[in-house]
C-alpha cells in the first residue's frame, strides 16, 4: 500500500515537470503493454478511456496552456483529446498553432492527418501522414503506413462527390488484394501479418468500432494462414459481422452479413485446402447463433470496459488527476511483459507479427469468453459452450492429418530455434502461480 502511494505522489509530481512523447501523453505508456489480441480489438476489450475523460483532458490541457504555452506535448494531447470527443476540425487548430510554433515535427504532422481525416478531409489528412512517416516511419506499430494505405484506398473507391460504398470491397476485391497489388514485398503470411498489426495499431488508438477498419481487418483475416484451413473464419466473420452490427444503411448491413456468412461457412475444424465436403456441413454454427455469440462478447467486453470508466469518474469527480491515478492503476508492467523479450531475435519485428497473429489464427479454442463479468443464467453458459463447441471442434476424421500438421509446424519452429542465438523464456501458468523458464541456445556455425 505504501509503496502504491510513494508511486502515486512520483507519478502526479514528474506528470508536471515532464509531459510524454507520443500522439498523446498516454500513446507510449499504452504501447509497451501487451498488444490486444486480435478478438479483443474486434470485441473492444482493451485499456482505453472513457468520453469523460477526454472531455475532461479537454479542459485540462486547455488551462494549461494558458500557463505553459511553450510546452508542445500540451497541444498534441489537447488536439487528440478533441478528436476523440468528436471535434476533429478543432484538433486541426490546435496541430496548425503548434506548427506555427515549432515547425516540422512528427507528432504535429501524425496529428494533423489522423485529424484531417477524421473530418473527412483525406487528401489533406495523406499529405500530413506522408510527412510524418519521413520523418518516423517505424512509429506506432509501423501502423502510419497502413493508415496511408488505407486512405489511399478509400480515395480509391471515392467517387467525384467524395461518397463512398460500404462495404469497400467484395470478397475477390478488397483491401487485401489492394495491398498485394500495390504493397506486399514479401512473402504473404509476413505481409499479412504486418497488416494486421497495423490496423490493430489504428483499432486501438483511435476506433475499433469503425465498419471500415473492420471491414478491412476481416479482408486481412480471411486470406491467412490458419494452419491447415486457409483463412481465420472465426475472426474474420466476427469482425465483417461486427461492421454489420455498426452499420445504419440497410444496403451495408445486408453486404457485411453476407460477408460473413460466407467466413463462417469456412468455420468448421478439419477442413483442408482442396475443398469442403457436405459431411462437414453439420458442423457449422448458424449466422444467427454467431451474432448472439458476438454480441454476448461485445457485451462482456464492453462490461469490463465500464470498469475503467467507473474509476476515471471516480476520480474526477474526487478531484484527483486522473492522468496520473489511471497511470498507477494501470500501467504497472505484468510480468509477462517483462520476460517477453525472447522476442529479441534476428529479424525481431517479422517474428514478432507473426508469432502474435499465428497465435490467434491457430489456437482458435483458446478464445477467452468470459462470460462470468456478464452473470449469466447457467442455460446461457451451457448454450454458449455448445455453440464454442462446434465451432472450434477437432472432428475425429481429421485427427490425423491435423497431427501430420503439428508435427511439420513442431519441426518448423525446432528449426526456427536454431537459426540464431539468443534467450529463450517459457512462462506456464499453474493453479494461480506463474513459473517462468529463462535459457539460452547457441548457434555453432562451420
Amino acid at each position: 500500500m505504501l509503496k502504491r502511494l510513494a508511486l502515486t505522489f512520483l507519478l502526479w509530481i514528474n506528470f508536471f515537470l515532464v509531459f510524454p512523447c507520443g500522439w498523446d501523453s498516454d500513446t507510449i505508456a499504452m504501447e509497451k503493454r501487451m498488444f490486444p489480441t486480435v478478438h479483443e480489438l474486434i470485441t473492444g476489450k482493451f485499456l482505453q478511456h472513457s468520453q469523460e475523460f477526454y472531455y475532461w483532458r479537454v479542459a485540462d490541457r486547455k488551462e494549461k496552456i494558458t500557463l505553459y504555452p511553450d510546452s508542445l506535448d500540451l497541444y498534441d494531447d489537447l488536439a487528440w483529446a478533441l478528436n476523440k470527443v468528436g471535434e476533429p476540425e478543432k484538433g486541426i487548430e490546435v496541430m496548425l498553432e503548434k506548427e506555427s510554433i515549432t515547425p516540422g515535427l512528427y507528432k504535429t504532422y501524425a496529428n494533423l492527418g489522423t485529424c484531417y481525416i477524421h473530418s473527412k478531409q483525406f487528401e489533406e489528412g495523406l499529405i500530413y501522414i506522408k510527412k510524418a512517416i519521413e520523418i518516423n516511419p517505424e512509429a506506432h506499430f509501423g501502423r502510419e503506413v497502413y493508415q496511408q494505405y488505407l486512405v489511399e484506398y478509400v480515395i480509391s473507391k471515392t467517387d467525384s462527390l467524395g461518397h463512398f460504398p460500404l462495404p469497400l470491397g467484395t470478397k475477390n476485391n478488397n483491401f487485401f488484394h489492394y495491398l498485394k497489388k500495390h504493397h506486399f514485398s514479401g512473402t504473404a503470411s509476413s505481409e499479412i501479418a504486418k497488416a494486421v498489426k497495423g490496423v490493430g495499431g489504428m483499432m486501438k488508438f483511435s476506433n475499433h468500432n469503425s465498419p471500415i477498419l473492420l471491414e478491412v481487418l476481416g479482408d486481412l483475416l480471411s486470406n491467412a494462414e490458419n494452419g491447415y484451413d486457409p483463412g481465420a473464419g472465426h475472426l474474420s466473420s466476427r469482425a465483417y459481422l461486427k461492421a454489420a452490427l455498426l452499420s445504419k444503411k440497410d444496403d451495408a448491413v445486408a453486404a457485411y452479413k453476407k460477408r460473413a456468412n460466407e467466413e463462417r461457412e469456412r468455420q468448421f475444424a478439419g477442413a483442408n485446402r482442396q475443398g469442403r465436403d457436405l459431411h462437414f456441413s453439420s458442423h457449422v454454427i448458424s449466422l444467427a447463433d454467431l451474432e448472439t455469440v458476438l454480441k454476448l462478447e461485445i457485451q462482456a467486453a464492453n462490461v469490463w470496459v465500464q470498469e475503467i470508466r467507473k474509476n476515471e469518474l471516480v476520480w474526477i469527480s474526487g478531484g484527483l488527476n486522473p492522468d496520473s491515478a489511471f497511470a498507477v492503476t494501470y500501467y504497472e508492467e505484468p510480468i509477462s511483459k517483462q520476460v517477453s523479450k525472447y522476442h529479441a531475435r534476428r529479424n525481431k519485428n517479422q517474428i514478432e507479427e507473426e508469432y502474435w497473429l499465428n497465435q490467434h489464427l491457430k489456437n482458435i479454442n483458446k478464445i477467452n469468453n468470459a462470460f462470468n463479468i456478464l452473470q449469466l443464467p447457467d442455460s446461457t453458459k451451457h448454450w454458449v459452450d455448445s455453440i464454442y463447441k462446434i465451432e472450434f471442434s477437432v472432428l475425429p476424421e481429421k485427427v490425423e492429418e491435423i497431427e501430420v500438421y503439428e508435427e511439420i509446424e513442431a519441426k518448423k519452429n525446432k528449426d526456427l530455434h536454431h537459426q540464431d542465438t539468443g534467450i529463450w523464456v517459457i512462462i506456464l501458468g499453474v493453479g494461480g502461480m506463474v513459473l517462468i523458464i529463462l535459457g539460452t541456445r547457441f548457434l555453432l556455425r562451420k
